[in-house]
């Protein structure tokens, strides 16, 4: 796993760069970029952000805020600096060239709806130990269980939330006859709750709107146990038969739903466009559906606002914020084929 950060006011040494006021002389040239060597840092401008990963070669990911330009990813020892605008359009292109196209999302479209993420600076991990929450932990013991309660509702997972404008993006997406499938990293539902039919929504890592008794079956709705919890009940029970209840999110140590697995396995090999949009692609086995496609011959579009390994090789790669960037997408989609 490759490890990024972003930096907002340094970068590495870059083979003696001028200033940055004429970078963007540079970037508005479309020129690319000498860069060599790790070793003293330098003062950039606070209008930069710039994100440093240093796997065999040299990979550097960075945007101007409220700029039109964009450093695209290249592992070697250059980078090419790109219009975000032509990215967009090149992103819509793809889409009107293709017929069965799957997108691919992670926790970087719903932070976009306040759903916090897992693993980024400030994300839940860093405030939990994720060797507390696995599967077994959970069943063997009502401590532990009680603790997992307390993290769903402290943590926002099993909160209500609303869709965003890349939600809604994808639902255009299956209008237009081009969507085959959404594979999502995501618990939340948001993408059924967009409007996305549920049967094209492959949800790898579960769902957390609802709560399954592990003895009898019987599922509730998440909403109705929180309500229970709100009201003291520490560790809810079935009202049943008593058994465990269980929110119907895949824990660690738990298996993939297989149905789900397969299908997405199956799906992303046989399109011929797969848009990856909120995934740093480091989760395994989900993180293998993009690379499915990508052996089987299909184009790739990522939009993530980190880097991701599979950057260098895909067809357009947009480090930018999910909502605006589907958004303009789509809408470049339906002026190249004219709909309203």
């Amino acid at each position: 796993m490759v490890s990024n950060h972003w930096a907002k006011s340094q970068l590495t040494s870059v083979s003696r760069l001028p200033p940055a006021p004429l970078m963007r002389t540079v970037i508005a040239l479309n020129e690319p970029v000498a860069f060599s060597g790790c070793a003293e840092k330098f003062p950039v401008a606070g209008d930069l952000e710039l994100a440093l990963s240093l796997p065999k070669g040299v990979s550097l990911v960075g945007a101007y805020r409220d700029s039109p330009y964009q450093f695209i990813t290249f592992i070697g020892r250059r980078i090419m600096v790109a219009n975000l605008d032509q990215l967009i359009r090149k992103a819509a292109d793809l889409i009107v060239k293709s017929r069965r196209i799957v997108v691919f999302t992670g926790a970087g479209i719903s932070t976009e709806s306040g759903i916090p993420d897992f693993r980024s600076p400030g994300g839940i991990w860093t405030k939990y130990d994720p060797d507390e929450f696995t599967y077994q932990a959970f069943i063997s013991s009502h401590d532990i269980r009680k603790k997992h309660w307390q993290f769903f509702e402290k943590s926002g997972l099993a909160t209500p939330a609303q869709p965003n404008a890349a939600h809604y993006a994808i639902v255009e997406l299956e209008k237009m006859g081009k969507l085959d499938c959404i594979i999502t990293q995501n618990v939340d539902g948001l993408h059924q709750k967009a409007g996305s039919s549920p049967e094209r929504v492959f949800q790898l890592h579960g769902d957390m709107s609802s709560v399954k008794c592990l003895s009898c079956g019987k599922v509730f709705p998440m909403n109705e146990i929180r309500e229970r919890v709100n009201r003291g009940e520490e560790v809810p029970y079935c009202e049943i038969c008593g058994g465990i209840l269980k929110p119907q999110g895949v824990f660690f140590g738990e298996q993939l739903p297989e149905r789900e697995l397969s299908e997405a396995s199956a799906r992303s090999m046989q399109c011929d466009l797969c848009i990856v949009i909120g995934s740093s692609l480091v989760v395994y086995p989900a993180a293998l559906m993009p690379k499915y496609a990508l052996q089987s011959g299909a184009k790739i579009a990522i939009i993530n606002e980190g880097s991701t390994d599979l950057d260098s090789r895909a067809d357009v790669c947009i480090h930018s914020r999910a909502g605006e960037t589907m958004t303009r997408i789509i809408g470049g989609v339906k002026r190249q084929t004219n709909i309203l």
